[in-house]
Formats: C-alpha cells, structure tokens, sequence
C-alpha cells in the first residue's frame, strides 16, 4: 500500500509539478527513478508488479497509449536488476556513484524506448530513427534524472528501511 501512494503521489509531482520548472521533453522521470532504486534495492522479481503499476499511472496520467511506459518501466527494470547484480556490491560511497550512472544511463535507455514505441504507434509517418541523434532533450533528461537521484537518495534509502518493504538477506559463508 505504501508504494502505491508512493507511485501515485510521483506520478502527480512528474506530470503536473515538474513541467512548470522544467523544458518540454526533459521532466525528470521521478516514477523511473524510484523503480530503479527499488530494483536495485531488492530486485525484478519483487518489484514487477509495482514497475507495472508505476508505468501503467503513468499511461494514465500522462494520456499516452496503455502500454508504452509499461513496457519501457520493465525492460529498464530488467536491465538495472542484471547489472545490479554484477556491478552494485561494492562499499556504500562507490555504490551511490554506481548507482547515479545506472540511473543516468537507465533514464537515457526509457527515453530512446519511448521515443522509438511512441513512434511506431503512428506508423512512423515520417519520423526516423535518425532523428533520435537529433532529439536534444535526451541528455539533459537523463542528466536532470542523476540530479534528482542525488537529491532524493538518502530520504529514499531512509523511508525504505524504515518501511522493511525492500529488506535484502545477505548471508556471507
């Protein structure tokens, strides 16, 4: 229940608080973020549900076609939990810096996703993928996404530990 008010109130703050401070096409994705942080915290397993949800919100709120932020939100997910498992076992100073990069590189991996599922919706009537190179905001989102991240980071962890939802067992032999 937690992390639906959670994913609900994100959705709220990304589609009609964050547009007013940011450019078109480079809002921040607070939902994104805190289901990469979930998943790097506890895994894709126990997350896909609320990644199905967060996107699903986020169709919703958004008024995009079902589906579209939920097949991005998974396949994101997937790839953060498969390099999670390799890259984020290190000491916690140098897992905050892999994570900022995870999640620089995950932001920038949902927009070229959306940008090319968005696309072939309409057929792609005149839009290549060529133009993705020309699509400006794709850094800048991904750079305002790492920001946020590092804004936000140590509430999340803080509310995520209190909260016991995402609680990892490490046994060491």
């Amino acid at each position: 229940m937690a992390s639906f008010v959670a994913l609900f109130f994100s959705v709220i703050i990304q589609t009609s608080l964050l547009p007013v401070f940011f450019p078109v096409g480079s809002v921040p994705d607070v939902v994104l973020i805190l289901i990469m942080f979930w998943t790097i915290r506890s895994g894709f397993e126990k997350n896909l549900a609320r990644t199905v949800m967060g996107g699903f919100l986020l169709d919703i709120f958004s008024f995009w076609p079902a589906g579209i932020n939920i097949f991005s939100f998974v396949t994101v997910s997937f790839l953060v939990a498969w390099i999670g498992k390799r890259f984020l076992t290190s000491q916690l100073m140098w897992r905050f810096f892999l994570m900022l990069i995870v999640i620089f590189f995950g932001g920038l991996i949902n927009s070229i996703i959306t940008f090319v599922l968005w696309n072939a919706r309409a057929g792609f009537g005149g839009v290549s993928f060529g133009s993705l190179s020309l699509y400006p905001n794709l850094f800048w989102k991904s750079l305002f996404d790492a920001v946020l991240f590092m804004l936000v980071y140590w509430s999340l962890d803080r509310w995520d530990r209190r909260s016991g939802q995402n609680r990892r067992i490490l046994i060491v032999r």
